[in-house]
């Protein structure tokens, strides 16, 4: 897929996507392999030999004393201290950019350990950075769920915008049959999702980049449609798919939508759809695509972010951003956290548990048969 490489009010941006553990690089793949352009990719594992795999014109491989090339053992303590085992050849990569994806699976270690370590350098290199990541299904255990609650709990806290895709949800889509297509349709929203923003922030830097700013957690929705009024369809669709199941759109600050079709439609039509959507006071960036290919289809893929009347609904981001009396109506005179304690207003996952806390864990432990 052509990004544009230049824009009339910043020209050449520099843009670098990483993908961290074997998810990360396996979507990344899928991503090459549509032709992406515009920005240099890089690929980072524990796994030499899955990093091998990788199409990426850059491979690092992470913490190679401790891990000895062989993964991180699911164990995101390894991933992170493996990341700041070879924190300086990140920090050389990351060296001149001013916008950087990070691309990991949640769960695992690699992923789940190093894309914090990566995203806490480029906060300190001031670059913008957007994480994508997956949030694992509910099969796949209670270990694995903490530690992707936990991971991207700790990256909202790093990054301008951190997008979740919750797998468990994509179970409700009736079109998907069989789990390869519903892992396949996993690393299609991302992939669609990344290369939509890409085009939005080269043809509208500036302001793409203010937009993103602080935004915290988002999701994406994707749908096709066909027929004559198939962009609109698309976008309806998009905005109720069901990785936007929790999300209501009239409480996102900002909207990211990218649509390609073979239909002659303009950026005003699809943005006064997705007003139509969200709110008068959401921030609505668009991109078009033109494709021969889909005459009378239509494909819609919408970021939201900014989502903060929501966080009480998300389990991560229950336990990283404590609820306020703001949030809650109540006065903001106490700032982020309302009338809480110090020790109150630090999330679960940095303070320590109170004994309710650790006894609600335990019984939580003991009735789990998958660890």
């Amino acid at each position: 897929m052509s990004i544009p490489s230049s824009t009339s009010d910043h020209q050449h941006p520099k843009i670098a996507i990483f993908a961290i553990g074997g998810a990360g690089v396996n979507t990344l793949n899928e991503l090459i392999t549509t032709g992406v352009t515009g920005c240099h990719l890089f690929a980072l594992d524990t796994d030499k030999q899955s990093l091998g795999g990788s199409l990426a014109s850059s491979r690092i491989v992470l913490g190679t004393e401790l891990c000895k090339g062989l993964g991180s053992g699911a164990d995101p303590k390894n991933g992170t201290q493996a990341a700041m085992a070879t924190k300086e050849q990140l920090s050389a990569a990351l060296s001149g950019y001013e916008l950087i994806y990070i691309i990991a699976g949640m769960g695992g270690g690699t992923g789940g350990g190093a894309s914090i370590v990566l995203a806490q350098l480029a906060k300190a290199g001031n670059i913008r950075t957007i994480a994508i990541c997956t949030r694992p299904f509910a099969f796949e255990g209670k270990r694995r769920r903490r530690n992707a609650e936990q991971s991207i709990g700790d990256l909202c806290r790093e990054v301008d915008l951190c997008i979740v895709v919750p797998q468990q949800q994509l179970l409700s889509d009736t079109e998907l049959k069989i789990m390869h297509e519903i892992y396949q349709h996993s690393s299609r929203l991302i992939v669609y999702a990344v290369t939509g923003m890409l085009r939005i922030q080269l043809n509208k830097w500036v302001e793409s980049q203010q937009a993103i700013q602080h935004q915290g957690l988002g999701y994406i929705g994707m749908a096709t449609a066909s027929g004559t009024a198939c962009v609109e369809q698309a976008l309806k669709q998009a905005a109720v798919a069901p990785t936007l199941a929790d999300v209501s759109l009239r409480n996102v600050e900002l909207m990211l939508a990218a649509v390609m079709t073979g239909q002659e439609v303009s950026e005003s039509q699809v943005s006064t759809t997705l007003k139509l959507l969200g709110s008068v006071k959401t921030n609505i960036l668009t991109d078009v695509m033109q494709h021969d290919m889909m005459p009378e289809e239509a494909r819609a893929v919408i970021v939201v972010a900014g989502c903060k009347k929501q966080y009480k609904q998300d389990p991560v981001i229950a336990r990283t951003y404590p609820k306020s009396n703001e949030m809650a109506g109540g006065s903001p005179s106490h700032g982020v956290g309302g009338a809480f304690s110090e020790e109150q207003r630090r999330p679960r996952l940095w303070r320590v548990e109170t004994p309710s806390e650790r006894g609600g864990k335990a019984k939580d432990e003991e009735s789990s048969s998958d660890e």
